[in-house]
């Protein structure tokens, strides 16, 4: 089943996005736990506790907009990005998607809306309004929690390996992550994660949120 599932693509037309892909080297989960522990500022903490529990590209983070958080159907919708500096729409089927929002997900962006109150245009943005900038992010922000959290140091682009890796270990159905993450097609998805993919499939997240919670239990500081 499982085999047939990986021979097909997830839709016709997909087209690859540029995007630097290192070697696949997730965290854990106490690790991720961890590292959302040590963000000094708690606006960085939410936005990497959304990037590691959406598995969306940074130029998608930093272009989400608060007309597309729909919290009464528990979606992200998923249309422009930060390409070269620039906003533009996500015109690809694969791209250009509706994510489920997952509970701790929907938690972090409730305490975004409610510190920002909706204002502005970015659900993250700089003290000027803007979108946050992706080099300030990785050189300021990042590596500086890394450090905090005495952690081996990793690509901010693992938090995608991340959400793909610690989902499929947790069992969740093969089909869904590959849509979440925007793929292009289920080939190159499972020749990146075969290794991860469980023998049987769930369609929800139970399992993910359940050993999530047991982590963030061990490390009181999480956002």
């Amino acid at each position: 089943m499982l085999a047939a599932i990986c021979r097909k693509t997830l839709a016709a037309g997909f087209t690859k996005q540029r995007e630097e892909k290192p070697d696949i080297d997730p965290f854990s989960f106490d690790e991720m736990v961890a590292l959302l522990g040590a963000f000094s500022e708690p606006q960085s903490a939410r936005y990497y506790a959304v990037a590691f529990g959406t598995g969306l590209r940074t130029s998608e983070l930093v272009a989400l907009a608060w007309p597309c958080i729909d919290f009464r159907r528990k979606l992200l919708l998923i249309r422009q990005g930060f390409v070269n500096g620039r906003l533009t729409m996500l015109k690809t089927d694969g791209a250009s998607r509706d994510i489920d929002m997952l509970p701790s997900v929907e938690e972090v962006l409730q305490q975004q809306l409610d510190e920002t109150k909706g204002q502005g245009q970015y659900v993250f943005s700089n003290t000027e309004g803007g979108p946050l900038h992706r080099d300030n992010m990785r050189n300021r922000v990042w590596n500086e929690a890394i450090r905090s959290a005495k952690l081996r140091h990793r690509n901010p682009y693992q938090r995608r390996h991340t959400f793909a890796s610690l989902m499929l270990e947790q069992g969740v159905a093969p089909a869904w992550v590959p849509r979440m993450l925007g793929h292009t097609t289920m080939k190159m998805f499972c020749e990146r994660y075969g290794r991860f993919i469980r023998n049987r499939q769930r369609q929800d997240w139970i399992d993910y949120e359940r050993a999530l919670r047991e982590a963030r239990e061990k490390h009181p500081n999480h956002p």
